[in-house]
């Protein structure tokens, strides 16, 4: 299964934020996940998968960033002490 914009997913051995989907345009091609990383040491790293031909991809369920968002931010004062 193929993840959705938002949906956070493990590849290769990582934790990725999907930024993008491109659907194939025929049948016979693959769907092209854009990725960028979360893991601290590699914090925003782009990475391009052929999502069908990733061994270990998987989507983490109960995690997506849109619901990460809805919690809503600190205040910038707690920061500033």
């Amino acid at each position: 299964m193929v993840p959705g914009t938002g949906a956070i997913v493990k590849v290769r051995s990582r934790q990725y934020l999907v930024e993008e989907v491109v659907s194939p345009a025929s049948p016979s091609e693959q769907a092209v996940v854009r990725l960028c990383c979360l893991d601290d040491d590699a914090q925003g790293a782009k990475l391009d998968v052929l999502w069908e031909k990733e061994l270990d991809a998987q989507v983490l369920t109960g995690t997506n960033w849109k619901d990460i968002a809805q919690r809503g931010f600190d205040l910038p004062e707690r920061f500033s002490s």
